[in-house]
């Protein structure tokens, strides 16, 4: 069957970033995992779907992190951990925040 899949995805930037004290941090607080997007471009090209469009949402992405993690009032954990967290994988390049939309014909 045709159809077109969009996905907003947030990932390590390398396997090395995906293994880094940070990451690995998220990943024990979070109930998905942060793992590159090489997972999400396997797991598509195995559907029969071909990526036709990426846009590159990390700096928007940054930002987003960087206000929740200034601002108490736009923290959801606990004394702003993950939101701290989050921010300092973003600003450090060892996530990236990416839109993909692939197609089947």
């Amino acid at each position: 069957a045709k159809g077109l899949l969009v996905v907003v995805a947030r990932s390590a930037t390398s396997a090395d970033a995906a293994q880094s004290p940070i990451v690995s941090q998220i990943n024990d607080y979070s109930l998905t995992q942060l793992t590159t997007p090489d997972s999400y471009l396997t797991a598509a090209r195995s559907a029969g779907l071909t990526l036709v469009g990426e846009l590159n949402l990390t700096d928007q992405a940054t930002r987003y992190w960087k206000i929740r993690h200034e601002h108490e009032l736009f923290q959801n954990s606990k004394d702003g951990w993950f939101e701290q967290h989050m921010y300092r994988a973003f600003r450090e390049e060892l996530v990236n925040y990416k839109l993909y939309i692939w197609v089947r014909d």
